[in-house]
C-alpha cells in the first residue's frame, strides 16, 4: 500500500518570488546607514562583499540539507567585520539586517505563473495569496 502524501515543498524563493531590488542591495543600505550613523570603520565595499557571500552560502546549505538562517549569515558577517564593531554595534546591524527584510519589494520571476499553472490553474495564485497573507499577519 502506498503511503499518502503528507506534504509537497519546493523552493519560493528565486524560483516563484524574488525580491527588487535584492536582498544585497536592500541590506547594504540598511547597513550603510548604521554604519555611518555610528561612525564605524566599514566602508561600502566591505559591506557589500561580505553581504554578496550569504546567497551563496545559503545555497550551499541548502544543497547539503542544512538550514542557513540570519543567525548564522549573521554570524559570518560579523566575524569579516573583525574588531570594527562592538556588541553595541552587532544588535544594530542585526536589527537593520531584519528591518531589511520586510522592506524587499516581493514580485514574481518571470514565467512563474506560466510554469504553476501548467500544473494547477490555481495554484500560483493561492501560493502567492497565501504568502502575501503570511508576509502581512507575521
Amino acid at each position: 500500500m502506498v503511503s499518502p502524501v503528507r506534504a509537497v515543498t519546493f523552493d519560493l524563493w528565486n524560483t516563484l518570488l524574488t525580491g527588487i531590488p535584492g536582498a544585497v542591495e536592500t541590506r547594504a543600505r540598511f547597513w550603510r546607514r548604521v554604519v555611518n550613523e555610528r561612525g564605524l570603520d566599514i566602508d561600502d565595499k566591505l559591506i557589500h562583499r561580505t553581504l554578496s557571500t550569504l546567497p551563496a552560502r545559503f545555497d550551499e546549505e541548502w544543497r547539503a540539507g542544512r538550514q542557513y538562517g540570519p543567525t548564522r549569515a549573521l554570524k559570518e558577517c560579523f566575524a569579516a567585520f573583525g574588531d570594527r564593531i562592538n556588541v553595541e554595534d552587532r544588535d544594530a546591524l542585526a536589527e537593520a539586517f531584519d528591518s531589511a527584510s520586510f522592506a524587499l519589494e516581493v514580485v514574481s520571476v518571470p514565467d512563474a505563473a506560466h510554469i504553476c499553472n501548467i500544473q494547477n490553474p490555481q495554484c500560483y495564485n493561492e501560493i502567492i495569496g497565501e504568502f502575501l497573507r503570511a508576509q502581512t499577519t507575521g
